[in-house]
């Protein structure tokens, strides 16, 4: 059995590794070692999980950012309580960062309107993808607060 405190130092250590590798990287090895951590056998490995996905939810694409957080809610979904745990504890920083996120692309958008003429189907679907992630991470902290009132 793994200490938790060994366990929490390894976290750290990756979300610190996360900030120096490239996208390529971030894409192709960082993403695969969440998804296969969030899927273990073992309940220890999907609590380890939960700390990453803060590390590279706004540096993805919408696409793996779809992804990421449907990963996400199946292990807030999850039957072990320590993993439902974990996950919980994190919601709040993923909900932050996808605000910040929401933020800044309405300044962006606002900024090229008043530069440019708008292109609005990209702008539309960007809008669009942000506004379903943010609505899978909050109907995810509903369930968790569901699920903390009826314990």
């Amino acid at each position: 059995m793994e200490e938790p405190i060994v366990i929490d130092k390894a976290i750290t250590s990756l979300n610190d590794l996360s900030t120096i590798l490239s996208q390529s990287q971030i894409n192709n090895e960082f993403l695969n070692l969440i998804s296969q951590l969030s899927q273990g056998d073992w309940f220890s490995s999907r609590v380890a999980s939960c700390g990453l996905f803060q590390s590279v939810l706004i540096k993805i694409d919408a696409i793996n950012r779809k992804h990421l957080l449907s990963a996400y809610l199946k292990l807030i979904q999850d039957d072990s309580p320590m993993v439902k745990r974990a996950a919980g504890n994190h919601l709040s920083k993923l909900i932050d960062l996808l605000s910040q996120l929401e933020d800044s692309h309405q300044q962006q958008l606002q900024s090229n309107n008043n530069n440019s003429p708008p292109n609005s189907s990209q702008s539309d679907k960007e809008n669009q993808d942000l506004k379903e992630s943010k609505e899978i991470i909050s109907k995810d902290s509903k369930d968790i607060k569901d699920s903390k009132l009826s314990s």
